[in-house]
């Protein structure tokens, strides 16, 4: 627990849909995290959810699923795991990546003369604060598109 995975997780007890259902039954937890193939990889390998699993999951388990690990995941087995059952979606990874590229980028253009009051933090257009936090908005708008909840206040 806490490590990062260096290749896709090997399926585990947590995966059997019967033990799974027997846990939440015990425990009273309000949402399962699913090991359905996903591993926070950041990236570096696209990996296969195992949908069938999932939806096994989701036949037996009533509380909302949860999935984590998402940033290998393909838009298409993503949206897929919505239609099956999950309703919480983590996306960190995603996130930090998009707004850290953002600001390294507009870090590169500062030149030598520069005035910190304007490059960190007061919003004008050379501000690459502003870039990471416009960065972020827009990946948050697609990921909602994405994810079903776009329009859903």
């Amino acid at each position: 627990v806490g490590g990062e995975l260096s290749a896709a997780p090997e399926e585990t007890d947590s995966d059997d849909p019967g033990l799974a259902r027997d846990f939440v039954q015990r425990t009273g937890i309000d949402a399962f995290a699913v090991n359905i193939g996903q591993a926070h990889l950041h990236g570096r390998n696209q990996v296969r959810l195992n949908l069938c699993r999932l939806a096994e999951l989701r036949k037996r388990i009533s509380v909302p699923l949860v999935l984590h690990g998402t940033t290998s995941i393909s838009q298409s087995d993503l949206k897929e795991a919505i239609q099956l059952g999950v309703r919480k979606v983590n996306v960190g990874s995603i996130l930090k990546r998009s707004y850290f590229e953002a600001v390294r980028r507009a870090c590169s253009t500062i030149g030598p003369e520069y005035n910190p009051y304007e490059v960190v933090g007061s919003g004008l257009e050379n501000d690459v604060l502003t870039a990471g936090r416009l960065a972020l908005q827009k990946v948050v708008k697609e990921l909602m598109k994405l994810l079903g909840s776009a329009g859903r206040a």
